[in-house]
């Protein structure tokens, strides 16, 4: 939805509402996730798509003291890239120009923290980033059969289905291209298996998380945030809904993210 508020023109993402419960979070055995327990949310919205090169471009029109994305040159002998873009370079004009719809990349943590706020400013709600815990429960919590599921769509990867190095062109792709294919979560949420990690407002920790722990805050501007989602150049196994990875706040790479804001309540 594009919107003009205050005269600016915005797009608004199409959400996806999570009911307050519980649900399982993590994973029995693997260390790499969060151990495997039980977590009690509030109600939220989440963005269906990750952010995408369109709405961004809009973020730093309205701001033109903020700093686009960087280059990104692509190694002449990195095999898991489309043969099309070894040994080139991927500018913010190009990413304007032939990716509008794709997920915006080379992003930090601090960079989609700032368009969170930007955006509840604009628009007077309360968006902002997701937590760890809410990204897992929409892309895996299943209400209806009250189980956590491995990958958006059910427990055994399908290559058709996500953009991943098994399987996926070598680069990004735009958000909702796998949709027909049956990438969604059980809350209607997609990409959220390959395409581009995404930021969580989560501090990394190997313990369990909880909503109470603190490691939401904004205060801290050095030590690892979460990422969730894997990437297209990353193995199916980095795709599972339970997978973490984590980075200083201020790295770029193929890091995209997705908004949240109030949810309506409903139980889910």
């Amino acid at each position: 939805t594009v919107a003009a508020p205050r005269g600016m023109a915005v797009i608004l993402p199409p959400l996806a509402e999570v009911g307050d419960g519980p649900f399982w979070m993590g994973t029995q055995g693997n260390t790499s996730d969060e151990p495997w327990h039980q977590v009690n949310l509030g109600a939220y919205a989440i963005s269906k798509y990750p952010v995408t090169v369109a709405e961004y471009a809009l973020y730093l029109k309205a701001n033109p003291g903020v700093t686009p994305p960087p280059d990104v040159t692509f190694g002449k002998d990195w095999q898991w890239v489309t043969p099309a873009w070894r040994g080139k370079t991927l500018t913010w004009t190009i990413q304007q120009a032939e990716r509008a719809d794709h997920p915006v990349v080379q992003v930090s943590w601090f960079n989609a923290r700032n368009f969170a706020a930007w955006l509840a400013d604009l628009t007077e709600q309360a968006w902002r980033l997701l937590t760890e815990a809410e990204w897992e429960k929409a892309a895996r919590w299943d209400a209806r059969a009250q189980q956590s599921r491995i990958y958006p769509w059910g427990d055994q990867f399908d290559k058709r289905k996500a953009n991943t190095s098994d399987g996926g062109p070598g680069g990004t792709t735009p958000v909702g291209q796998y949709a027909s294919a049956g990438d969604g979560s059980p809350y209607d949420c997609h990409d959220m298996a390959g395409n581009v990690w995404e930021w969580t407002s989560t501090l990394y920790d190997a313990s369990a998380y909880y909503p109470d722990s603190n490691r939401d805050n904004f205060e801290d501007h050095t030590n690892n945030r979460v990422l969730r989602g894997g990437s297209w150049r990353y193995a199916p196994a980095r795709a599972r809904a339970a997978c973490r990875g984590r980075n200083r706040p201020d790295l770029l790479a193929d890091y995209g993210f997705r908004v949240a804001r109030a949810g309506a309540g409903r139980a889910g």
